[in-house]
């Protein structure tokens, strides 16, 4: 059963959006893992600066910039 959620462009920064997400996601108990383009930590989650193959994701939530 797929049941992660997969936060694609991450931020570290407080204000942007993945950031605001990705706490609640959290505090709703989600199975979280995450994608970004710096290396960190948010709500114990570890973002990932190189794009792998993720298992069992059944939802993406998408921050990226067109340009990116």
């Amino acid at each position: 059963m797929k049941n992660r959620t997969l936060v694609l462009g991450a931020s570290l920064k407080p204000n942007r959006y993945s950031n605001l997400a990705k706490h609640k996601l959290v505090n709703y108990e989600v199975d979280v893992v995450a994608y970004g383009l710096k290396e960190g930590e948010i709500s114990g989650i570890i973002i990932d600066t190189e794009l792998k193959f993720y298992e069992d994701i059944g939802t993406v939530t998408h921050y990226i910039n067109p340009q990116r």
